[in-house]
């Protein structure tokens, strides 16, 4: 089976993870305001999988001090976490759940030359993914009455289960939208403001809604673009004001098209009951994880300087980071969600520093 990992929270950028704990000097002419900020990091990405089910979770705590003087210095401590689980055999996606927390002092501790770390936390994640709902058990029809028991044994012995055909996903090819324009007439009069235009394709499906302003309309179709299943035709465009038809029918091969519409007296509108939206699921996940670093110990310098009539701006920063393995567990109390080492990860600290004047 392929395995593909999936870029998350934790992985963007390897070494850029350092630019996350730096300390930032900013100084004005007028207001003289600085702010520093330090600290360092750590991060990782894992990748399981479970039959046909792949698990990727992404990892982030980090840990620094700020200060604004003549204000006293104030840390923070936080972590977050995504959680990412899609069946490889149909692409659908079984859960997409992220959350964020402060830590206490305790909860992320991390060695100063980065050699080690550790995350003891209980982070709130929601997904917006319903859950599944279990399959629906096979019915087993009932052994004829006239079946004698020998024919049954064979029957029982000679029984299989059809396995479930393997769904691949289909994806619609690219189109180039038509972009229809024009003024529309409802009942001999110009249409008043927010009257409702709607592109209706041969398959006899909406591709595209607009409102009218000012006794015109522009719209493209199809909008949004189709990326699966039902894809896009073309051809022949009708259109309907608030309901009623237009006389005009239009062409949709791409381009842009001037079509002025003729709608008859407009239909009476029946009320929109708008869903009640669907909470999300959320649930506590325990973090219990480890960091050993594995690298040498790879630093960076940076130094930049700009200049302008109205400002001036120089910028430094000094940081370093390792490579590292995380182990552990991500746990809801009864998924462990990482129960092999991580495919990716990185401890890091930095200082940066800022001054601008203008």
């Amino acid at each position: 089976m392929k395995r593909i990992l999936l870029p998350g929270i934790a992985a963007i950028g390897m070494g850029l993870a350092v630019l996350a704990a730096c300390l930032v000097v900013t100084a004005g002419t007028e207001a003289g305001g600085i702010y520093h900020n330090e600290g360092s990091s750590a991060s990782a990405s894992f990748y399981s999988e479970e039959g046909t089910v792949a698990t990727y979770v992404d990892v982030y705590a980090s840990d620094y001090v700020e200060q604004s003087p003549p204000g006293r210095p104030h840390k923070d401590s936080s972590a977050s976490i995504c959680i990412r689980q899609q069946d490889l055999s149909t692409g659908e996606v079984l859960l997409d759940a992220c959350g964020w927390t402060s830590l206490p002092e305790p909860a992320f501790q991390i060695d100063k030359l980065l050699k080690s770390a550790s995350l003891d936390a209980t982070i709130n994640v929601c997904s917006w993914v319903p859950p599944t709902p279990p399959p629906t058990p096979p019915t087993i029809p009932p052994t004829p009455p006239t079946m004698t028991a020998m024919a049954a044994q064979q029957g029982r012995h000679k029984s299989t289960v059809t396995p479930t055909p393997i769904v691949t996903p289909e994806y619609c090819d690219p189109v180039i939208p038509t972009t229809f324009t024009g003024t529309v007439t409802v009942g001999g009069d110009s249409a008043p403001d927010g009257t409702i235009i709607s592109a209706i394709g041969g398959d006899g499906l909406t591709w595209a809604t607009t409102i009218t302003s000012g006794g015109s309309y522009s719209i493209n179709v199809p909008e949004p673009l189709p990326a699966t299943p039902p894809c896009f035709i073309g051809g022949v465009i009708s259109f309907q004001c608030d309901g009623a038809s237009a006389v005009e029918t239009g062409l949709a091969d791409g381009g842009l098209e001037e079509l002025n519409l003729t709608c008859g007296s407009l239909t009476p509108t029946t009320p929109t009951v708008t869903p009640t939206p669907v909470p999300p699921l959320c649930f506590d996940v325990s973090v219990d994880l480890e960091w050993v670093g594995t690298g040498a110990l790879s630093r960076q310098n940076s130094h930049t300087h700009y200049h302008s009539p109205e400002f001036k701006d120089n910028w430094h920063c000094n940081g370093a980071w390792r490579a590292a393995t995380a182990t552990g567990s991500v746990s809801d109390g009864v998924t462990n969600f990482t129960p092999a080492p991580s495919a990716w990860a990185e401890m890091s600290t930095g200082k940066c520093g800022e001054v601008t004047i203008g």
